[in-house]
């Protein structure tokens, strides 16, 4: 989306960073808490890209408790640049997803940055890990090759498979 790129966003993001001590200039990857527990990776995933944030992000995974069919409230996003996830902190941090839906408003939501940052530090966390080795679109780590405006289409893993379900 246009918008998302207007210098006037990203000043004001930057503003907004040199303000919160908990944000460094090399911030890529997001924790986004408080995450609707009916929430699916896919939808998390909709809202991101429906929000202008397609083809921005190469790394996205919402833990799913498989005992209580739910995820467990919190996800990581890899944004591509870090001026990029400021912009996606301040388009969530304190949204609400799915405002369309009916019933109780829920909490707002919170973006901190994550531990682990960068595309290479999450995979490689994942990669030796029994939910990184499952291959799974609704439990297991999303991984996009690439980053900027083509990461998304040039993918061929499980996401195809998450794309035609949403």
């Amino acid at each position: 989306m246009v918008a998302c790129w207007a210098p006037a966003a990203v000043e004001e993001s930057l503003e907004h960073q040199r303000d919160d001590p908990e944000w460094s200039s090399n911030v890529v990857t997001v924790m986004m808490r408080r995450i609707p527990r009916h929430f699916t990776q896919q939808c998390l995933m909709r809202e991101v890209i429906e929000r202008g944030f397609e083809g921005l992000f190469d790394f996205l995974y919402l833990p799913w408790d498989l005992k209580k069919n739910q995820n467990v409230g919190y996800g990581f996003i890899r944004l591509a640049l870090p001026r990029i996830a400021l912009i996606f902190r301040d388009a969530f941090d304190g949204a609400h997803l799915g405002a369309g839906a009916s019933g109780p408003k829920e909490t707002p939501l919170r973006v901190h940055p994550a531990s682990l940052q960068g595309y290479q530090a999450n995979y490689h966390h994942f990669v030796n890990t029994k939910t990184g080795q499952k291959q799974d679109p609704l439990s297991s780590p999303l991984f996009f090759p690439g980053s900027g405006e083509n990461a998304l289409s040039t993918f061929q893993g499980p996401i195809q498979s998450a794309r035609a379900r949403m």
